[in-house]
């Protein structure tokens, strides 16, 4: 019963994860992160923009440098007629040569 009244005020879900080259070491780069969200009513969405304003973030960090080994998780959380979409990206900054 607690876990359908937790669920009917709000659940979190990770609807996606996505990992991209991973073969640069840690080591090799410092840590970046970037986070966005955006507020749905109704779970409408009429743009996504705020996605590519999570990679605009992590160039901003690594301004003269390539951002690589990314991972990004997209969040949902619903509660009632509000929904927030998220989008969190970590990666690695490689310095020019």
């Amino acid at each position: 019963m607690a876990g359908l009244m937790t669920c009917l005020l709000g659940c979190t879900t990770v609807r996606s994860v996505h990992l991209s080259n991973l073969s640069v070491p840690k080591e090799s780069g410092r840590p970046i992160s970037a986070k966005v969200s955006k507020v749905l009513v109704l779970g409408i969405g009429f743009s996504s923009d705020y996605v590519f304003e999570a990679r605009q973030r992590l160039y901003k960090l690594c301004p003269d440098g390539v951002v690589t080994g990314v991972l990004s998780v997209f969040e949902s959380k619903n509660a009632l007629l509000l929904s927030i979409e998220t989008v969190k990206v970590r990666a690695y900054c490689v310095p020019p040569s």
